[in-house]
């Protein structure tokens, strides 16, 4: 995400296998909305095809509406969209949901604007949230599932827990230097004590001595 407000990026990334991780360009920004109400919204997917899929349209002025606005412009797929984040006193995030739900290609239409009734109808998302964080937070999103398909043929199909992850290590952050390539690596090495690379995901400092970026010339330089 990209607006006009005081955040200015945010950047979230996921796998398939429910890992995920993200950073915000400046965190210590506040106000109702940080993001500002206009901006661009990129998705980048690998699907596992020859190239990547990107997307890309202008954002609507709140996440939830920019992801449902991206799912129904660039992906042509009529979907339902509800987030909402619950604050403490202090207000650090208690806890954060949400929901997505999308026809299917030979799906009755109709059938999303009956869940969009019907989400009306309960209490705010925030509120199921919360109440159901306090009472089992195992079964939140599924104990509202069952809420907005009740007296339909539903049933839940998987299950998957999602888990913060950070690949970063000094490996890569080594690979990352040698593909500077030579002449930029001596002119780190003679303007800088040491390198260091910071991760904006997890905040992992990786330091590299002027001992270091040298062997990585001469790695260079041997290779070549």
């Amino acid at each position: 995400f990209e607006g006009n407000g005081p955040i200015k990026k945010m950047i979230t990334e996921s796998t398939s296998h429910g890992l995920v991780r993200g950073y915000i360009a400046h965190p210590e920004a506040e106000g109702e909305r940080p993001m500002g109400d206009e901006g661009v919204l990129y998705v980048v997917k690998d699907v596992g095809l020859k190239d990547l899929i990107e997307g890309v349209v202008e954002r609507k002025g709140s996440i939830e509406s920019d992801i449902h606005h991206f799912l129904e412009t660039s992906e042509q797929t009529q979907s339902l969209v509800s987030l909402a984040t619950v604050q403490d006193e202090k207000g650090q995030v208690e806890i954060s949901g949400g929901l997505m739900i999308q026809l299917l290609p030979d799906g009755d239409p109709a059938i999303i604007d009956q869940m969009a009734d019907r989400l009306q109808e309960l209490p705010p998302l925030g509120d199921m949230l919360k109440e159901g964080a306090e009472n089992n937070p195992d079964v939140i999103l599924e104990t509202i599932a069952d809420t907005l398909f009740v007296d339909t043929d539903s049933k839940t199909l998987e299950k998957r827990w999602l888990f913060f992850h950070c690949g970063c290590s000094r490996e890569r952050s080594k690979s990352a230097l040698i593909s500077l390539g030579v002449p930029e690596l001596k002119k780190l090495r003679s303007s800088h004590e040491d390198v260091v690379i910071d991760c904006h995901f997890c905040n992992e400092q990786f330091v590299f001595t002027r001992d270091d970026i040298k062997g990585l010339i001469d790695q260079l330089q041997t290779a070549n």
